[in-house]
């Protein structure tokens, strides 16, 4: 598997995990809509163009995320609840910067 940076958000405390390089832990938190960015060396997370909101029961985040180098990028996504529902990983998109 070649990691290329995980970015978890948590509804809850709304607040964005940008992962470190070594996959080890996380590099902060973020605020989704405020002026506040955090990188690793595959990306830089922003808050301010960043949000969540819920319309009905489906919860919607955006991100904005720029990404390091001109690599073929994919992206998956995860959602689970309290309960342990999850969706397992679903991928999404793939594109090359």
């Amino acid at each position: 598997m070649f990691w290329l940076g995980y970015i978890g958000y948590y509804a809850s405390s709304n607040l964005i995990y940008p992962k470190n390089n070594a996959n080890t832990g996380f590099v902060g938190s973020i605020t989704p809509g405020t002026n506040t960015s955090l990188s690793n060396s595959q990306c830089t997370v922003c808050g301010m163009g960043s949000s969540y909101s819920v319309a009905g029961s489906n919860g919607i985040l955006s991100l904005n995320v720029t990404f390091t180098g001109t690599a073929a990028q994919s992206t998956y996504l995860y959602a689970s609840y309290k309960t342990g529902a999850n969706t397992g990983w679903v991928l999404e998109g793939s594109w090359t910067p």
